[in-house]
């Protein structure tokens, strides 16, 4: 009781202090396309009872500088026709006597919320940002142009019924991402495909549950990012969907999370994969191809970190396979796998396989 007392006084002491303290703080922002740097808000949110909402405005160069009370705040950065942008990804600073604050660029483009159903453009002149559930409609078409940025407020999802054809480039990729200022695993639902004509094709998708879910239908998932989930990179229960050269990464709080999972319906080739930093690399429950992939980093706590597990009554193709670094590379329950030509290095157990195995295994 002594302890917190102490501790309460010392604080009130330390507040009373900083409520007499005067910051002045600089800083300069810059606007993507212009040389007038002029009329950028920057609005200092108070966040402690010595802070104070204060605002300035930067000059032709971009620059300001403001006195304002000592404490705690968020910055926010804004001016019309251009993307508001939060100091430190939002981050809360403490501000006390002299700072300067590290240079911070603007986007051209609005912000536009996005809720219920939606099709049409997306560019990346625009910001998106989903306040509810979001429908692609059937018989209605979503085009995401590269550079685009959509996040998510909260749990929401996206359920693709219509065609969606988000098409990226490798230096120019589209991002469905969380709308917090910091963000983490788990925070929006993720994509929900049931449409077999779409295409996500160089896109970052991250800090969700699930990546993609393609339970019943066949699209092209190629050339993606899909990282920092907390459920499964990829979840094909049924259908055809093609699944090359994605990385799927930094998935590694329990066992039961997956880069890629097939079920025992689904005919998806999976190749040229790259599965890295994870709890459990690739479940196969069907008679597909799984070539060419890179999966390494795959480890949990409970020694469950599988590279590959084939599931009870399926024939797949194992071909050609890079896996390294897992608790067990292979791991095989009653099925039928041919496992040819591949580089199984450093994991803990090489192949496990249950008593019924009736495979072939070839270096």
């Amino acid at each position: 009781m002594k302890t917190l007392l102490t501790y309460c006084i010392i604080m009130f002491f330390l507040l009373m202090t900083s409520y007499n303290l005067i910051a002045d703080i600089s800083g300069k922002a810059t606007i993507e396309g212009e040389t007038d740097f002029s009329g950028i808000n920057i609005q200092f949110i108070p966040f402690s009872i010595t802070a104070k909402d204060s605002s300035t405005v930067t000059d032709v160069n971009g620059e300001f500088s403001i006195k304002l009370p000592g404490g705690i705040y968020q910055i926010l950065y804004s001016k019309d026709g251009f993307q508001s942008v939060y100091y430190n990804k939002g981050t809360k600073v403490a501000l006390s006597e002299n700072e300067s604050l590290n240079p911070v660029f603007l986007n051209t483009g609005s912000v536009v919320y996005f809720s219920g159903d939606v099709s049409g453009t997306c560019s990346p002149d625009s910001l998106y940002i989903v306040t509810d559930d979001i429908i692609l409609p059937v018989g209605k078409t979503l085009t995401i142009l590269p550079g685009t940025k959509i996040k998510f407020d909260s749990s929401y999802k996206f359920t693709i019924e219509g065609k969606l054809l988000a098409i990226g480039s490798d230096s120019n990729r589209i991002t469905f991402t969380s709308n917090l200022s910091i963000p983490k695993k788990g925070d929006w639902g993720g994509l929900i495909v049931k449409n077999s004509n779409t295409i996500i094709d160089n896109c970052i998708i991250e800090y969700c549950k699930t990546g993609i879910n393609c339970s019943v239908v066949g699209p092209t998932i190629i050339n993606n990012k899909i990282r920092s989930f907390v459920q499964t990179g990829i979840f094909c229960d049924a259908g055809s969907a093609t699944i090359i050269n994605n990385e799927i990464y930094d998935f590694n709080s329990t066992s039961s999370r997956w880069g890629i999972w097939i079920g025992t319906l689904s005919n998806a080739p999976v190749e040229c994969n790259y599965i890295h930093d994870g709890a459990s690399g690739i479940s196969v429950g069907s008679s597909i191809s799984v070539k060419n992939n890179k999966i390494f980093k795959i480890r949990t706590v409970e020694k469950e970190g599988y590279g590959l597990k084939i599931t009870y009554g399926s024939a797949p193709d194992i071909i050609n396979n890079y896996i390294n670094d897992c608790n067990i590379s292979v791991y095989i329950l009653e099925s039928k796998p041919l496992i040819v030509n591949n580089t199984l290095v450093n994991s803990d157990a090489g192949i496990l396989y249950s008593n019924n195995f009736d495979g072939t295994i070839k270096p």
